[in-house]
């Protein structure tokens, strides 16, 4: 371990000024310029012949969840008519860990709609009966992963062990955090070092830091980790042998499918895999460019908008029919 990583990040935040942009909208030019069809992405031409989905996967935050991280019940009871008139089966594929999407699901009856529930970024598959774990970042990681960022007052670094969070800071989003996983145990993990392997290492902070936290991940790689934003204020590092594209292709080679079979819906970087991997892939219209470029399609409205259910509404011809 390079001792002077954390310095460095330190030493560069101290001189970096953030700089909040200033975007100013023309709100009419705006809804102009909205389509009142969905539109398509770049990764297949308008056009493109889709084989016909069995399974509908949807990101939570971002995508599902409005911006108050709660669903959107047009678009739950919209997926409960698809399962009764259609042959899909339909799963959630989240960052979240199963202690805080679980409680969300029954929170918001939405059990009997959720078939499948990839959760971690693709570390646990959880259905009815089983769950796997598989692609956990080990202690050694972890360790070069917060002294190389705790260092810097900007960045929180932070992960959960079974019934814990190790957080080296505390902040309104480690509180969230903690309530969203019905944890009651916090530690720091600079102080105390008998933690085990965890599904992914978290950097929390302000999103006006996220240009010095970009620059910081990009001069510092950690060894045997990926990392992209899995949400405008958390930098996420998980396993290069984990995706959730994986995990869907996992699930579904069990019932002889590929992932020609399944539609996508994601808005982060950590959705990038499933937009392009899977037949059918779905970016949210509040998804940023790049992520939109991976997919087949762009949804006309936004998740705050209900924008899955209205993109499911007028495509019911992708999915597969019950067959008679």
């Amino acid at each position: 371990m390079k001792g002077n990583r954390g310095k460095d990040i330190a030493a560069a935040s101290t001189v970096y000024t953030a700089t909040a942009a200033q975007n100013i909208l023309n709100v009419s030019a705006v809804q102009k310029a909205r389509q009142h069809t969905d539109t398509f992405g770049t990764k297949n031409l308008p056009g493109a012949v889709h084989n016909k989905a069995y399974y509908i996967f949807c990101d939570l935050d971002g995508t599902l969840l409005y911006s108050n991280k709660e669903p959107s019940r047009k678009t739950i009871n919209y997926l409960r008519h698809l399962k009764e008139h259609f042959a899909v089966t339909i799963g959630i594929a989240s960052g979240r860990a199963p202690s805080s999407i679980l409680p969300l699901m029954k929170r918001f009856e939405m059990e009997d709609v959720i078939d499948i529930v990839i959760a971690n970024n693709g570390v646990d598959t959880i259905d009815i009966h089983t769950g796997s774990h598989h692609g956990l970042i080990q202690p050694e990681t972890i360790a070069e992963i917060v002294n190389c960022f705790h260092p810097c007052p900007q960045i929180i670094t932070a992960f959960h062990n079974p019934d814990i969070l190790y957080a080296t800071g505390s902040s309104g989003r480690v509180d969230s955090i903690m309530k969203m996983n019905d944890l009651h145990l916090i530690f720091d993990p600079v102080k105390d070092t008998s933690y085990q392997g965890a599904p992914r290492v978290m950097l929390l902070f302000d999103p006006a830091y996220r240009t010095m936290v970009e620059e910081a991940v990009k001069q510092h790689p950690i060894q045997g980790v990926k990392g992209y934003f899995a949400e405008p204020d958390i930098y996420e590092f998980s396993s290069c042998h984990i995706s959730k594209h994986k995990a869907i292709e996992a699930y579904v080679q069990q019932f002889k499918h590929t992932l020609r079979d399944v539609m996508v819906f994601g808005d982060s970087e950590n959705d990038i895999g499933m937009l392009k991997g899977c037949g059918i892939g779905v970016a949210m219209r509040n998804a940023e460019q790049t992520i939109q470029d991976c997919a087949d399609w762009v949804s006309v409205y936004t998740n705050d908008e209900d924008g899955i259910y209205e993109f499911l509404c007028r495509h019911e011809y992708l999915l597969r029919e019950k067959e008679n």
